[in-house]
């Protein structure tokens, strides 16, 4: 495991809605880049694996004080629907996690509207999400 140094991180995407995910990445990306942080990108099928991938992460030594990076950015969206998939996603999305961390989640009540609130460029919630500090 090379280690990426004190300024990188990990970035776990949620993959399950694709052009979304797309725009959250490309977001996020554009303000590590902007600040000058080296990253690693790690998609998962859904928001509710990100819990795991992050618990993994940090198991294994992969991101933490002496990991290969010093922090992580989860990326994910939720769609509310006709059906409880989201009452079971969203909220163990953000609560599972393993570590104390900002919980911050696009969600929407359908796929227009998820698109919408996306923005554009640093703009986007996946830079937004990306620049959310402690």
């Amino acid at each position: 495991m090379s280690r990426k140094g004190p300024r990188s991180v990990l970035i776990i995407e949620a993959r399950f809605y694709e052009d979304i995910a797309d725009e959250l990445a490309r977001g996020a990306v554009e303000e590590l880049d902007a600040q000058h942080m080296a990253y690693e990108r790690l998609a998962v099928p859904g928001s509710l694996e990100i819990a795991l991938a992050l618990s993994l992460a940090l198991a294994n030594g992969f991101v933490g004080r002496a990991g290969r990076h010093r922090g992580c950015v989860a990326l994910g969206c939720v769609i509310r629907g006709e059906t409880t998939h989201y009452d079971i996603v969203a909220r163990p999305a953000c609560i599972s996690s393993p570590c104390s961390m900002r919980c911050r989640s696009a969600s929407a009540s359908s796929p227009a509207k998820a698109a919408s609130r996306l923005g554009n460029g640093r703009a986007s919630k996946g830079a937004t999400r990306g620049a959310t500090r402690r």
